[in-house]
């Protein structure tokens, strides 16, 4: 995910190598840290889309990574990709059609997320980056 980055810190944390925060707010956001959504919120109950509470459930579940900045907060996810019979690649959008949109996330509540601790021997590290 991305947040604005007034709130980012200059200064990364693992797993991130680089920051392109520039808060210098003793409190602000690191990027490489992982968020989670309060598992104690009642998902079900807030104002968001079908697609935007699988979203919100996910988060509460897995959490997501801070890995950029941007002028808002943002949350990825991967798009499909199919090859034609020449090879060439093209973008398929067909997997997230009516699934979500722009606004599914609008109400979505940014100040339930927490940082969580995370363990750098519970990951794979590779040696040579």
């Amino acid at each position: 995910m991305s947040l604005d980055g007034a709130v980012v810190a200059k200064d990364p944390v693992w797993p991130a190598l680089a920051a392109d925060g520039y808060s210098t707010d003793p409190n602000a956001i690191p990027e490489g840290v992982r968020v989670q959504l309060d598992p104690s919120i009642d998902v079900n109950s807030l104002p968001l889309s079908p697609g935007g509470k699988i979203i919100a459930k996910a988060l509460q579940t897995y959490g997501a990574w801070l890995g950029d900045t941007g002028g808002a907060t943002a949350i990825y996810a991967q798009e499909f990709l199919y090859k034609d019979g020449s090879g060439q690649v093209h973008l398929d959008q067909g997997p997230w059609q009516g699934l979500l949109s722009g606004s599914d996330l609008s109400n979505f509540p940014i100040n339930g997320l927490r940082v969580i601790q995370v363990n750098q021997a519970d990951f794979y590290v590779n040696s040579s980056p």
